[in-house]
C-alpha cells in the first residue's frame, strides 16, 4: 500500500456517487490510526471518503506487546542452572523449566505472563530466595496502517472511524 494516494473508488472498494470534497482553504491534516488490519483501514477509509479532500495510506512496522516473561539468565554451566532449580523446588515452586539447548541454554524459565502485575509478583517471589530474575516484555513485529487525511477544520473524524484504539494526530499537510 505504501504512500499511494487513494481515490474514492479504491478507498471504498466501490464507485462512489458523491463528488469529491473540494480541498478546504484552511485544511486540517490528520494521521488517523493505527489500524490493525487492512480491512479495518479500508472500512474507515470508506466512511471518511465523503468528508475528506485528500487521503493517503501509510503502513509501518510496529511492535505488539504479547505479555511478559520472567527468567533467570543463562548461568555458567548446567550444574549452576540445576542448583538454582533445586533452590526453587526447595522453596515449593514447581512452575519453572531449565533450558537445555539453544541461545538460552542454562537459563531457567520462571513463567510467561499476560499481566505485568503477575510477572512482577513472580519476579519478587524468586528474588526473595536470593536469586536475580529478570522480567522482559514479549513482543511480536506486526504491520500497522494509518490514514493521512486533509479535511476542513470542522470535520469530526472519530464517529466516522469508530474503532477502539484509533487516534488522530495533526500532521503537516501533504
Amino acid at each position: 500500500l505504501g504512500e499511494a494516494e487513494l481515490d474514492a473508488s479504491a478507498a471504498a472498494g466501490a464507485e462512489s456517487s458523491a463528488p469529491p470534497e473540494p480541498f478546504p482553504s484552511a485544511p486540517r491534516c490528520l494521521r488517523i490510526g493505527p489500524f490493525a488490519t487492512p480491512a479495518d483501514m479500508r472500512a474507515a477509509s470508506a466512511r471518511l471518503q465523503p468528508v475528506v479532500a485528500r487521503m493517503q495510506v501509510r503502513e509501518a512496522p510496529a511492535e505488539l506487546l504479547r505479555g511478559y516473561r520472567v527468567f533467570l539468565p543463562a548461568m555458567a554451566d548446567r550444574d549452576a542452572a540445576l542448583a538454582a532449580a533445586r533452590r526453587l523446588s526447595e522453596a515449593g515452586m514447581r512452575d519453572y523449566y531449565v533450558v537445555t539447548a539453544g541461545s538460552e541454554e542454562n537459563s531457567v524459565s520462571l513463567g510467561l505472563f499476560r499481566d505485568l502485575g503477575n510477572a512482577e509478583k513472580r519476579r519478587e517471589e524468586v528474588r526473595a530466595l536470593g536469586l536475580e530474575p529478570r522480567l522482559e516484555p514479549r513482543t511480536d513485529e506486526v504491520v500497522r496502517w494509518w490514514l493521512e487525511v486533509a479535511v476542513g477544520a470542522d470535520v469530526d473524524w472519530a464517529p466516522l472511524v469508530d474503532q477502539t484504539g484509533v487516534q488522530a494526530t495533526d500532521v503537516d499537510c501533504f
